[in-house]
C-alpha cells in the first residue's frame, strides 16, 4: 500500500483558498499599575521622588509604591492613600 495517497490527502487538506488559518490574537496589555496615594493640599517645597529621581510635587500628584515624598522647611502636604486614609506630612518630613 501506498503511502503517497495519504500524504497527497494531508497536504490538501491544510489548504484552503483563504491562506493560512489565522494567527492568535495578542494577549492584552498588562494593567496600568494604581497609584498607592495621592498627594493634595500640597504647601511650600515638597518633592515627591519617583524611581529616586526628585520633581516638585502639586495637588493631584500620584504616588506609586516605592515613591517618596519630602517637604522643605515650610512645606506640608496631605496623602491621600487608596483605601481612604490620610496622613499629614509635615514640614521637613520624609515618608
Amino acid at each position: 500500500m501506498s503511502l503517497r495517497p495519504l500524504l497527497v490527502a494531508l497536504v490538501l487538506a491544510g489548504c484552503t483558498e483563504d491562506g493560512p488559518p489565522p494567527a492568535a490574537a495578542p494577549p492584552p496589555p498588562p494593567a496600568a499599575p494604581r497609584p498607592a496615594a495621592v498627594l493634595q493640599e500640597v504647601r511650600g517645597a515638597v518633592t515627591a521622588f519617583h524611581r529616586q529621581v526628585g520633581a516638585p510635587a502639586r495637588d493631584g500628584t500620584e504616588l506609586f509604591p516605592g515613591d517618596a515624598v519630602e517637604t522643605g522647611e515650610e512645606g506640608r502636604a496631605l496623602l491621600r492613600f487608596a483605601g481612604g486614609r490620610l496622613v499629614s506630612l509635615e514640614p521637613d518630613g520624609r515618608i
